[in-house]
């Protein structure tokens, strides 16, 4: 039952990463007439995060700013799956989200 339950948490991180990221590619879309639209950005990816630690999140935004480029935000954070202080899985839960600036 411990097993599911903390399965269960890692897949709702997983799922916050994501919503996160497409948080993140929306502002991308207006933030292209922002001084700084890569730290707009980040920080619309860091205030999506409601469960997590947003120092534990490493977000990356690739892609130009003019109209007709894409942007792509990436988001990833270590995670390790343990069930009674036994390591069952470790590594990097990711997520994606890409847009067209229009």
């Amino acid at each position: 039952m411990m097993a599911i339950v903390q399965y269960g948490m890692m897949i709702w991180r997983n799922m916050e990463l994501t919503s996160a990221a497409r948080e993140g590619a929306r502002h991308a879309v207006v933030a292209r007439v922002d001084p700084t639209p890569e730290a707009a950005v980040k920080g619309t990816v860091r205030a999506a995060l409601d469960t997590i630690d947003p120092s534990s999140v490493t977000t990356t935004v690739t892609g130009g700013w003019n109209q007709g480029d894409t942007v792509t935000v990436k988001t990833s954070m270590p995670y390790d799956l343990d069930v009674f202080g036994v390591e069952v899985w470790h590594g990097n839960l990711r997520a994606a989200s890409t847009v067209k600036i229009g």
